[in-house]
């Protein structure tokens, strides 16, 4: 739902499935904002 609400006004995000996925995009990348689920699966 974030997501579709920040491409309908033209900001690009990233979504992960995972804390694993989270953490690579975060090392690969240089983010403003982070929105995160506390309960995110780690695997």
């Amino acid at each position: 739902i974030i997501h579709e609400a920040f491409a309908d006004v033209g900001i690009s995000c990233d979504t992960c499935k995972n804390v694993n996925d989270l953490m690579q995009k975060i090392r690969e990348n240089e983010y403003d904002l982070l929105i995160t689920d506390l309960k995110m699966p780690e695997y």
